[in-house]
């Protein structure tokens, strides 16, 4: 089951929501609007732009039921706004995790915002930029990278076999 599936709180009432624990941890200025199949915040902090997409739900995504039955008419109209509704419950809860993990010193507003902040002439987010290369970067580098890797702050692996000096 998702998220806030059930939800009766309207996209409004969430959108202000947002709006409001933003202010509350400091932001500057904050941003609504839609376009096309897509909603957008965006706030400033701390100098930075962040911005989220929302994408809304298409009629096409719900047509069918996960039982395999067709929606048509109003229980269509009704399944789309329930998702639309449930999408931004959704967003206002991963706003205030990230928060909260930046108030709590769990990690840097950077790091926790980073894939949102608009940067660069183009209006892109960072995650825009960089995630699609992610994987092909990762594909390759033909290197599967340990879980439990030795870093800094960690325990290097004792039996592990030592590796030879590099020149």
């Amino acid at each position: 089951m998702n998220y806030a599936s059930g939800t009766q709180v309207s996209e409004e009432r969430s959108r202000i929501e947002i709006e409001r624990l933003l202010r509350h941890f400091g932001a500057d200025g904050f941003l609504y609007a839609v376009e096309r199949r897509q909603a957008k915040i965006a706030f400033k902090y701390g100098g930075l732009c962040i911005r989220f997409f929302v994408h809304l739900p298409l009629d096409e995504e719900l047509r069918i039921t996960p039982r395999g039955r067709e929606r048509k008419g109003g229980a269509l109209r009704k399944a789309v706004d329930q998702e639309t509704r449930r999408r931004w419950r959704s967003l206002g809860l991963a706003i205030k995790a990230k928060l909260v993990a930046v108030a709590d010193a769990v990690e840097t507003f950077e790091a926790a915002f980073m894939p949102y902040i608009v940067w660069g002439r183009e209006g892109k987010t960072l995650g825009e930029q960089v995630l699609p290369r992610v994987r092909e970067m990762a594909q390759l580098s033909g290197t599967d990278v340990p879980l439990l890797t030795a870093g800094p702050g960690t325990e290097p692996d004792l039996d592990a076999p030592a590796s030879p000096p590099k020149d």
